[in-house]
């Protein structure tokens, strides 16, 4: 889980992501939107379409959640959502780790 200081409700609503930006990639979709202050807040979905068990969505969110914690230090002053857009309960810690990366990039160009 992510610190109390870094956690977004995820249930934001309409709202959010009509106005987020998006950036994608073969497995995510990382929608952000900039804030007034400078924390970073940061929530991850996983939909029941992608992993219909809660314990195969709690073990996908938490390797998300850990593949992306130590970017969270270096962005300031953003709204950032995680969603899965398919199915990956075979994908280990690394494989995240390189997706987010590459999203990350994609986002500071």
């Amino acid at each position: 889980m992510f610190p109390k200081e870094n956690r977004f409700n995820s249930r934001l609503g309409d709202e959010f992501f009509a106005n987020a930006k998006r950036v994608y990639s073969p497995l995510f979709v990382l929608y952000y939107q900039q804030r007034e202050d400078e924390q970073v807040k940061a929530t991850v979905i996983v939909p029941k379409k992608h992993a219909s068990k809660a314990t195969e969505r709690t073990k996908i969110k938490r390797k998300m959640r850990n593949s992306l914690s130590p970017h969270l230090d270096k962005l300031e002053g953003l709204s950032l959502v995680l969603y899965l857009k398919r199915s990956v309960t075979e994908k280990n810690d690394s494989d995240f780790e390189k997706e987010i990366t590459y999203l990350l990039k994609k986002f500071k160009k």
